[in-house]
């Protein structure tokens, strides 16, 4: 979901003159795939990330603190780097070999960088050069900020998170790059759970329907009120709501043996989130000028045919690099 977020197209591009409202029917489609379900996914990583930071830790102290974070340094920070750099470097060989292509990007040339821009390259900016690395940055940052949110979800216990979802739904925070009222609150969300052991499955799984049918009439509202300018609030109730029902849903299939995890999968996905930004833009812009879609029909099939080729390549790639280079492969996705 992920990187069907990241394989859509934002009309007007790359000098078409088409906008969303030529084409209504890939406008709902893009819509409901990448603004409504794939923007759940984040929220629901950062709560996830919250919930096994603390689990099973009985008393939270200097000692515990600092094992996690030797830990995390193994599966956050350095594939962080190591991936940035990665992005860095390839982006450093197309602007010499082929300059006359991408002319930069838009930014300064590698080539050039200086302090300030290494700096935002790797997450002082808005985001890191490898974009979708902005979800580790502020992982990251607020694994530091654990402590805080141990005391947060220890002693104010619902309260606190309460509140801090208040200013995540609210838009009421502070701009700093990295620390994000997205990264806190969900990462709280998840720690109140583990924190005060309570099985968050469970406990949604006993509001499934409700949970559910709530997150379908937001859904409605978001579809029939886009361009609204309050939309952004329903968006970040939605993701709430979506986190909970996607939680709920999922149990069920899997408590029916319906739906059942697929191990190359699941150890292929970190590298298949870590890679496809690489590719990224680019892919998107070759596959537009090839396909040149300029109907409902050619922008939806253009999106599945961006999807597929993100995680065949993808897919491959892990393949070929776990079987041959395990070792880099496994130091490069934190020892997934």
């Amino acid at each position: 979901m992920v990187i069907f977020n990241h394989s859509h197209l934002e009309l007007p591009f790359l000098g078409s003159d088409i906008t969303f409202y030529q084409v209504p029917i890939y406008y709902n489609f893009s819509y409901l795939f990448s603004e409504i379900i794939a923007r759940i996914t984040v929220p629901l990583f950062f709560a996830m990330s919250g919930f096994f930071f603390f689990y099973k830790v009985e008393t939270f102290n200097k000692d515990s603190y600092f094992s996690k974070l030797k830990k995390r340094c193994t599966t956050l920070f350095i594939p962080f780097i190591c991936w940035n750099l990665l992005a860095i470097l390839v982006t450093f060989l197309i602007q010499t070999l082929f300059p006359q292509i991408i002319k930069g990007e838009g930014s300064a040339l590698i080539a050039n960088w200086g302090l300030k821009e290494w700096f935002g390259g790797f997450g002082g900016e808005v985001y890191p050069h490898n974009l979708p690395l902005w979800f580790l940055r502020d992982l990251i940052v607020v694994v530091f900020l654990s402590p805080l949110v141990y005391l947060i979800v220890k002693y104010t216990k619902v309260v606190g998170v309460v509140i801090l979802g208040f200013l995540y739904i609210t838009n009421i925070w502070f701009d700093v790059n990295g620390i994000s009222i997205n990264a806190l609150f969900f990462f709280s969300l998840g720690a109140f759970f583990s924190v005060h052991k309570i099985n968050f499955v469970e406990k949604t799984e006993t509001f499934k329907l409700p949970i559910t049918v709530v997150f379908l009439i937001v859904t409605a509202i978001m579809m029939t009120n886009k361009d609204a300018s309050w939309i952004g609030y329903v968006q970040n109730f939605k993701n709430i709501s979506g986190l909970f029902a996607t939680i709920a849903v999922c149990a069920y299939f899997v408590k029916k043996g319906k739906w059942k995890s697929n191990k190359f999968l699941t150890k292929s996905s970190f590298f298949i989130y870590a890679y496809h930004g690489i590719p990224g833009n680019r892919l998107i812009m070759v596959l537009f000028m090839l396909l040149k879609p300029t109907s409902d029909f050619d922008f939806i099939l253009f999106n599945l045919i961006s999807l597929t080729i993100f995680l065949v390549v993808g897919l491959s790639l892990y393949w070929f690099l776990d079987k041959y280079l395990h070792k880099i492969t496994n130091f490069i996705t934190g020892s997934r």
